[in-house]
């Protein structure tokens, strides 16, 4: 019968109590106000993600290999808890499609040879989703465990990805069978772990708290952030953002619109009697509960889930929202100063007027920048020669527009990296070969990239057009062979979408090109 009861406590059971509470008085020490108004050039738009919301529970969204993790108790089937008569909450993924909208979700299981029974709460993930630390209803090795009263706390689990499945939940030390741990939040850095707990010495409620990560499982004790930001009632829901401002959800501010709102503060670890403690404002609070606010590591889109009456589909629902101009107040992503130094690799002499630029990998593996890096071609089946696809290619230097930077007489560009990132810097230099290099900034060290180029071998540029020689035409994925009169050295290209082409050829002797298409003779170009 104990075991009945203890499942039966939904992880959202603590938003929903809470926001019968009111607002009420703050003993909170710090100057509390509402975020100043947008530009009106970058208005904030706000739309409810209709393809994560059903008719139940939907909240805690998290980012996770280029898709949003999110908690749901939309389950059809196994235990429904008894006092909301919803299925226990479990995790589903959404991934963006190429267009950078969701579709629609599938549950998510960290451990799919051994499926939780208990209510799956909400998640957070190191930078390179090898590590998860997710909220779980106390439990040893799947069997409930409960603490004074019988009563079953909420505990923080960590979670290493190694191939086919996660490992093992492992109990992190600061948990306790007497009062509960959860909703963790990583810092950038991935050195402190924010969480919310209602262990004894808080200011009431639950608190917000932080823990250090030393390193090979070992922890530091838990930091209360103390009474500028913690009240007598419940903050909940903390996210660390990129760029240093702490998120939080509360119903225990003077300044408020009602229930559970959200608010921000930077440099939490820092909080005084002088620290500011903003309200989000509208749109993003109303009357009703507004919990579990991320964003992306600009601050320019992000989401987070609402109650708010007339709005939603069901309990509760995810939005998503775009800031253009970002969040006015928060705080500003650290940076890293970096020298780009570009040299002959042969006599160590400075290259000028070198060209730079930078990108970014993104989640699903593609590349962003200022510039286009992609161009699409067709390209036929191996198995099909006259079946064409679609594939993005790498373009060439000349075609990627204007660079970043040109290094200066000696050799040299400065700029900056924002932290936490990676960046694929490409540099190119006339009569030599371009260099690329990925980079990953995790540390707050000075950048001194050193690009050494490789002289290109002196080349006779070759390039055209191939037609059909009766329709006039253009042959895309065309063959042509270039083959050299007095040694039979081959080389060969291929024509683009446009029936172009372009190859470089060593400058000695003379070349005859042929053209193929779909297997057929070779013949000359003329």
């Amino acid at each position: 019968m104990l075991r009945k009861l203890i499942l039966a406590l939904p992880l959202l059971l603590l938003v929903l109590v809470v926001s019968a509470q009111g607002s009420g008085s703050s003993k909170s020490k710090s100057k509390d106000r509402f975020r100043e108004k947008d530009d009106r050039r970058y208005p904030v738009r706000l739309e409810n993600v209709k393809e994560l919301n059903l008719t139940g529970t939907d909240y805690a969204p998290m980012y996770y290999d280029n898709g949003i993790l999110f908690v749901s108790a939309r389950g059809k089937k196994g235990p429904r808890s008894e006092r909301t008569g919803e299925a226990y909450e479990a995790h589903y993924l959404s991934t963006f499609d190429r267009l950078g909208a969701l579709v629609e979700p599938n549950k998510f299981e960290f451990n799919a040879s051994k499926k939780s029974d208990f209510h799956e709460g909400p998640a957070t993930f190191t930078r390179d989703y090898k590590y998860a630390f997710v909220t779980r209803n106390n439990n040893d090795d799947g069997v409930l465990r409960g603490g004074k009263g019988g009563k079953s706390s909420m505990k923080i689990y960590q979670m290493e990805y190694g191939f086919p499945d996660w490992t093992p939940p492992i109990d992190l030390p600061f948990n306790s069978d007497d009062y509960s741990c959860m909703h963790p939040s990583l810092s950038p850095d991935e050195r402190w772990l924010y969480f919310a707990s209602d262990m004894p010495g808080g200011s009431g409620g639950f608190d917000l708290y932080a823990v250090e990560r030393l390193g090979k499982g070992k922890w530091g004790e838990p930091i209360n952030l103390g009474p500028s930001i913690n009240t007598e009632k419940q903050e909940l829901f903390p996210f660390m953002s990129f760029f240093g401002s702490l998120f939080f959800s509360s119903n225990g501010r003077s300044n408020t619109l009602g229930g559970m709102d959200i608010y921000f503060v930077n440099n939490p670890l820092k909080a005084n009697e002088e620290t500011e403690v903003i309200n989000l404002g509208e749109p993003f609070n109303s009357p009703d509960n507004d919990f579990s606010f991320i964003t992306d590591p600009d601050g320019h889109s992000g989401f987070f889930a609402s109650e708010r009456k007339g709005e939603t589909y069901g309990k509760s629902d995810i939005f998503q929202f775009f800031t253009p101009g970002g969040l006015v107040g928060t705080g500003k992503p650290e940076v890293n100063r970096a020298r780009i130094n570009v040299i002959d690799e042969k006599t160590g002499l400075p290259l000028q007027g070198a060209e730079i630029r930078i990108f970014q990998p993104t989640d699903d593996g593609f590349i962003a920048g200022n510039n286009d890096f992609y161009d699409f071609d067709y390209v036929a089946l191996p198995d099909k020669p006259d079946v064409f696809t679609f594939q993005l290619v790498r373009k060439d230097a000349k075609d990627m527009g204007k660079p970043d930077l040109y290094s200066n007489a000696e050799g040299a560009a400065t700029t900056e990296f924002t932290r936490f990132r990676n960046y694929l810097v490409m540099v190119n230099a006339k009569g030599y070969t371009s260099r690329d290099r990925f980079l990953v900034v995790d540390s707050d060290d000075e950048l001194n990239l050193n690009f050494r180029m490789k002289e290109t071998p002196p080349c006779l540029r070759s390039g055209g057009i191939v037609l059909t020689t009766e329709f006039n035409t253009r042959i895309a994925n065309a063959s042509i062979r270039f083959e050299h009169r007095a040694t039979g050295t081959i080389e060969t290209a291929r024509t683009t979408r446009n029936g172009e082409f372009d190859i470089c050829l060593p400058r000695d002797g003379e070349w005859v090109a042929k053209v193929e298409k779909g297997g057929g003779v070779f013949s000359p170009i003329s």
